[in-house]
């Protein structure tokens, strides 16, 4: 248990990395507790979770021990997960960003969608150049690439089959990726899963929530250019832990 509880972790923080960086007391551990943990496999199995379309891990370093006790379900159901990686060592002996996308890519089939990268700075450095630092951490999202879906979709009865695509396109619409969940209608048009009546009205209702004011006229590049400069005039170098 650290100093800032959100800091916590079955793994010892690393001070020697973390002393570095603004911040570091956060980090200070005050007391070691036992914990007793189960399995997303033992949940899914023995305590009534019987579908599971996404998961969003963040464990503060132990995500892939949480990856590895959700084997069957991950394989079997499991549509997307969004996961806290680290790409340096914050706590001892802890898997990093490579081996978490390795085991995902492996073990999964899944592919990575985007990744959301924070950085911590050298106090040195705070208050000079971009926002940029050090790379330490991120958000990395994944999804079962669209022709997976299916692959699911065959051991499973119509109606499921039906849940499942629907769901597979509703998590591309939340997330903002509206090419991947027009993909996914396009191959389940293929697949006959759905009346036409029905894929038309799913297109149109994509297609409507994907909308935007994005503008791509004349000088659009040069606009996005100057926006970008003046945005990094006023960007903060110092955000979040450091």
């Amino acid at each position: 248990m650290t100093k800032v509880r959100g800091c916590s972790s079955l793994y010892e923080p690393n001070m020697a990395f973390l002393k570095q960086f603004h911040g570091s007391d956060w980090f200070e551990v005050e007391k070691v507790v036992g914990l007793k943990t189960t399995s997303i496999d033992v949940l899914f199995e023995k305590e009534g979770i019987h579908k599971c379309d996404f998961i969003k891990i963040d464990v503060q370093g132990a995500e892939l021990d949480v990856l590895k006790g959700g084997m069957r379900c991950l394989k079997e159901h499991v549509l997307g997960i969004e996961v806290e990686v680290e790409f340096q060592s914050v706590y001892r002996n802890q898997p990093l960003f490579s081996d978490i996308d390795h085991y995902i890519r492996d073990q999964f089939g899944f592919e990575i969608q985007d990744l959301k990268k924070y950085y911590w700075k050298y106090p040195e450095g705070i208050n000079y150049g971009s926002a940029k630092g050090k790379l330490i951490f991120g958000e990395a999202l994944y999804f079962r690439p669209p022709d997976s879906i299916f692959h699911i979709c065959k051991r499973q009865s119509l109606q499921n089959a039906k849940d499942t695509i629907l769901m597979a396109i509703l998590m591309g619409m939340v997330f903002g990726y509206f090419d991947y969940a027009l993909s996914i209608l396009r191959r389940s048009l293929d697949e006959k899963y759905f009346e036409s009546h029905q894929l038309i009205s799913l297109e149109s209702a994509i297609k409507s929530y994907g909308k935007g004011i994005r503008y791509s006229g004349q000088f659009a590049s040069y606009l996005s250019e100057g926006f970008r400069l003046l945005y990094s005039l006023f960007q903060p170098t110092l955000g979040g832990w450091g």
